[in-house]
């Protein structure tokens, strides 16, 4: 799956959308959470503020403890907050959920020690009464300029994070849902993207099993028309190519069919690359099972081989003259060293001249029997000649016998 182009495009895109989607989506819950806790504690302010103007005129002290009490239990329902009434030492006078002399001092709590240093005070941590997250907001209550106590309220946090959860959720819903819409998109895009590159690709294997086939149209405009319409002009020159060539072929066949002589060409590994009708003939092999073999194997002569190995070591045209007694041949060799494109080759030509070495064995024979035709009637005209002339004319009974 993850070969194709397609694929990685559209799961790509998908990976990048959900992980865009699950950042969104955790900052937007940490601004809802935010939002949500600076509501709570404005509302919070609001309400220990309201408290202590209640309790301006009352003094937190262990003897005005049942109407702090009083006062605390009434306002929480009001309120439906947690209300705890504080001295300025950390005792707790008054609680609306609590028994308040179970309560240990809260001298030290951050919210009651913020509150007597600066005026206001907060905090969220667990509760040791509920057990829950829970914001705290201490105001000082003051006198005539003197604290005289602490309004402490506080809000379970459940309610925030059940908000919060709920928007996450909705957040993971709208995420799975707009995620799903996203890879089918996506999917869409890249089946349109990659399915000119794929009509390419089969092109591309056609032209290389050497099937040009129509020319293929461009479904875009963009970088993949482009590439469609450059690669219809490479077919195009490649089928030119293919034309030439194969009417240079025909030539060559056309010619090497004509020759009278055996050729045979060698590449730099002496491996054979070209043979003609003569040649099997001649040596009596076969072009298709030969092509790629050693030179060494198909000719099977080593004066042959140590001609080739001469013309390529030395570059230059070797030539040989030879009888194969096993097929009763005697032909001239010639080996040339081929350069350009074909640079390291080298061409043998074998001319079959067994009918001409007859011709010219026939021609000594007669001659040589001519000569000896004539030799003996000569010699014998020579031996009566010589008494002829050494005086044998004048003695008529000699002469005419």
């Amino acid at each position: 799956m993850f070969r194709s182009i397609r694929w990685r495009i559209a799961l790509s895109f998908a990976l990048f959308y959900l992980l865009a989607m699950a950042g969104l989506g955790a900052f937007l819950a940490n601004q809802v959470r935010q939002n949500k806790l600076q509501d709570l504690e404005r509302q919070l302010i609001t309400h220990a503020q309201l408290l202590v103007r209640v309790l301006e005129t009352v003094d937190f002290d262990e003897q005005h403890i049942p109407v702090l009490e009083e006062t605390a239990r009434d306002w929480a329902a009001t309120l439906n907050t947690r209300v705890t009434l504080i001295a300025v030492d950390g005792l707790v006078l008054a609680e609306s959920d609590d028994e308040r002399s179970t309560m240990e001092n809260h001298a030290t709590r951050p919210e009651v020690v913020q509150a007597l240093e600066t005026g206001a005070g907060k905090d969220i941590r667990f509760s040791g009464t509920t057990g829950i997250p829970t914001l705290y907001i201490a105001v000082p209550v003051q006198r005539a300029g003197e604290t005289t106590g602490i309004v402490r309220v506080a809000l379970p946090l459940s309610e925030v994070e059940t908000n919060v959860n709920s928007f996450g959720q909705v957040i993971a819903i709208s995420t799975v849902i707009t995620s799903l819409l996203a890879v089918l998109l996506a999917f869409i895009l890249a089946e349109r993207t990659t399915r000119p590159l794929r009509l390419l690709t089969e092109a591309t294997r056609k032209i290389a099993q050497g099937d040009g086939g129509q020319p293929l149209i461009p479904l875009t405009s963009d970088e993949v028309g482009e590439l469609t319409r450059a690669v219809n002009q490479m077919a195009q020159k490649l089928q030119e190519q293919i034309r030439d060539i194969e009417t240079e072929r025909g030539k060559l066949g056309a010619i090497l069919r004509q020759m009278t002589s055996a050729v045979i060409m060698v590449d730099p590994q002496g491996r054979v690359r070209l043979l003609n009708a003569v040649a099997e003939a001649m040596f009596g092999v076969e072009e298709a099972e030969n092509l790629g073999k050693s030179l060494v194997e198909v000719l099977r002569h080593h004066q042959l081989v140590e001609l080739w190995q001469t013309c390529k070591a030395s570059k230059e045209s070797q030539a040989l003259a030879l009888e194969l007694p096993s097929k009763r041949l005697f032909i001239q060799a010639i080996a040339s060293p081929l350069d350009g494109l074909l640079a390291g080759h080298v061409l043998l030509v074998f001319q079959d001249m067994t009918r001409v070495r007859r011709l010219e064995t026939v021609r000594q024979d007669f001659i040589s029997n001519v000569s000896h035709e004539l030799r003996t009637p000569l010699a014998s005209l020579k031996a009566l000649t010589e008494p002829l002339l050494d005086g044998a004319l004048d003695d008529p009974p000699a002469a005419r016998r």
